[in-house]
């Protein structure tokens, strides 16, 4: 996978607000997370970080090699993420501020 890739996504969500949305919905039971219309994945991010399931698709190749390497990301450092970008949507249920390189991506 291209490690260069850049988030060109013209309507990037942000993660904090994806975790929130999911989080509002999150039941007992498992769930499995459907995204349409995937664009460069901050859906399908946040689904990795609550542990669902999730099911993507996106029409423009573009977008989905975004999306893959952006999934691919979040599951090799899920950890992190919840770390820097989750914890305070957790505790206090504000947006955390973030203004690291990795926004580029995120």
């Amino acid at each position: 996978m291209n490690t260069s890739i850049q988030n060109h996504h013209p309507t990037v969500k942000p993660l904090e607000l994806c975790y929130r949305i999911l989080q509002l919905f999150k039941t007992p039971n498992d769930q499995i997370i459907v995204d349409t219309f995937s664009g460069s994945g901050s859906i399908l991010m946040a689904a990795v970080l609550h542990g669902y399931k999730y099911i993507g698709s996106e029409l423009d190749p573009d977008y989905t090699e975004i999306a893959n390497a952006r999934i691919e990301y979040a599951i090799k450092n899920k950890l992190t993420l919840k770390q820097k970008y989750v914890k305070q949507v957790d505790k206090t249920n504000t947006k955390s501020k973030s203004t690291n390189s990795e926004n580029n991506f995120f």
